[in-house]
């Protein structure tokens, strides 16, 4: 057999590789997932959260995703630091969109998210050591890791976008519900912007 022929044999197989390594993935997060549901489901808040807390707090905004999704956050945070100015406003951030959070003059602190284990771990240390005081997860379809930041956040306010997600339904995790607006009537960033609400 050629070299050329026998490409499309390696690719074949690798491709069942990482079909078969996502299933294991999959496993893994569905398990992780119930035991996160079975131990740390948060007390329920109802409505919105004390104001008299909101001055001094400290908060985090999970925003591991991409540029754009950072840019169309903006406004909510800079809505935040206006209203209450003496907020400490941490942002966890990924690699693609570390460099513009940054430079945010309204972002207090950054705490960068990878994919690494260890780097996974080491940034979990550090939200945990910071112990939050509101945790708002900005993901639209929010995922396990968006989860388990949440928990170790140690927030007495965890909030979260009321719909259900197409993906993992980690919804148990939020204590305030932020609204959805619907797609086709409103801009992303007006959706985004909803967070500033409770």
């Amino acid at each position: 057999m050629s070299k050329q022929e026998n490409i499309p044999l390696r690719k074949q197989k690798l491709s069942a590789f990482r079909r078969f390594t996502k299933k294991i993935e999959i496993w893994f997060r569905l398990r992780l997932l119930w035991l996160l549901k079975l131990l740390f489901t948060p007390k329920k808040v109802e409505g919105k959260i004390d104001p008299q807390k909101i001055p001094n707090a400290k908060l985090l905004f999970l925003r591991p995703d991409r540029l754009g999704d950072v840019l169309i956050s903006t406004p909510a945070l800079k809505l935040i630091k206006e209203h209450y100015p003496s907020v400490k406003l941490d942002v966890l951030a990924s690699k693609r969109n570390y460099q513009i959070i940054n430079k945010l003059p309204y972002v207090d602190g950054v705490v960068l998210y990878r994919k690494n284990p260890l780097f996974f771990l080491w940034s979990l240390v550090k939200v945990f050591w910071r112990k939050y005081d509101i945790t708002i997860d900005l993901m639209d379809v929010p995922s396990v890791t968006s989860a388990v930041y949440l928990i170790v956040s140690r927030a007495p306010y965890r909030l979260g976008f009321a719909r259900k997600p197409k993906g993992y339904n980690v919804n148990f995790i939020y204590n305030v519900k932020v609204p959805t607006l619907e797609k086709g009537e409103s801009h992303i960033i007006e959706r985004t912007t909803q967070v500033v609400i409770p």
